[in-house]
């Protein structure tokens, strides 16, 4: 019967080593998938990141030619005004110069 205790005893602790080995390794392939994910995560934020970064750079500019536009219509249409102010002066300007030039 002691004899008998001692194999079982014995096969208990190699049963419980063999446990522990595999617990091990099923940890340690579990780090390596864990690793694996976080850097492909990072990996896949960062091309996100560049991707974000680019649309934002492109709206940017997008933005800056709208406002560059909205500029030039502005001062198309000021350009426009003053002219026909001017446009309007013009035959009492030209009264005036006619005027100076025949009374000298």
């Amino acid at each position: 019967m002691y004899l008998e205790l001692v194999k079982q005893v014995s096969q208990v602790e190699q049963e419980t080593e063999a446990s522990v080995r595999q617990a091990a390794q099923q940890a340690q392939q579990m780090q390596e998938e864990a690793e694996r994910s976080g850097r492909a995560l990072v990996e896949q934020t960062r091309r996100d990141l560049q991707q974000l970064e680019t649309q934002r750079r492109r709206q940017a500019a997008e933005d800056a030619e709208a406002a560059r536009q909205q500029a030039l219509r502005e001062v198309q249409a000021d350009c426009d005004a003053l002219r026909q102010r001017a446009g309007a002066k013009m035959p009492q300007a030209v009264d005036t110069i006619l005027r100076r030039v025949v009374q000298e």
